[in-house]
């Protein structure tokens, strides 16, 4: 893995800050999680299986490394995670561990501090923070499914997320900007 992320990121390896993260996720039955991040946040994301095989997530190759690594872990997809942990595990995983999946429970858990969050706080800015916070909604068709879902990112947008896939596989994702940078504040810099 240290020669994976040196050449990954183009610094050597003792000067990365290296995280084991599976606690995280804890359907994780097969393996760990390890992040490794440069100073100005450049990053890798590793899957360790418990062979020493080392899987690149957030590579190339990210959505078939997660996919086996979910099948592994939980059997079929989507069948074992509810959607908020498969939503977390794709975004987290292939894209970026910061960042919060919006969920309606989220919403009920940040909304004694939500002034945390806002930009400007005031009843137009409460009110567009609310309606990001959708649970995630997964949709199946035959042996397919699509989940949306939205995150706050860290640098105060929100995205939008669209995962394809079917038992074995999450196929394709594609992710759109909905609220732009700014928008809100990341709190937990």
């Amino acid at each position: 893995m240290a020669d994976d992320s040196e050449r990954l990121l183009g610094v050597p390896f003792d000067d990365l800050l290296v995280t084991v993260i599976e606690t995280k996720f804890p359907w994780l039955h097969a393996g760990r999680v390890v992040w490794a991040r440069t100073q100005d946040w450049k990053q890798a994301l590793f899957w360790v299986k418990p062979d020493g095989e080392v899987r690149h997530l957030n590579g190339p190759d990210g959505l078939a490394n997660l996919s086996r690594m979910l099948v592994e872990s939980t059997g079929p997809l989507p069948k074992g995670l509810p959607p908020i942990k498969l939503a977390e595990a794709t975004r987290q995983l292939t894209f970026e561990p910061r960042g919060q999946v919006a969920s309606r429970e989220f919403l009920q858990r940040v909304r004694p501090y939500m002034a945390n969050w806002l930009a400007e706080d005031n009843p137009q800015s409460r009110k567009l923070f609310e309606e990001q916070c959708e649970d995630p909604a997964l949709h199946q068709q035959g042996h397919g499914w699509t989940l949306l879902f939205r995150c706050f990112n860290v640098k105060g947008g929100v995205e939008l997320w669209t995962v394809k896939g079917d038992e074995s596989h999450v196929a394709e994702t594609k992710k759109t900007l909905v609220c732009p940078a700014g928008t809100f504040v990341w709190p937990m810099a």
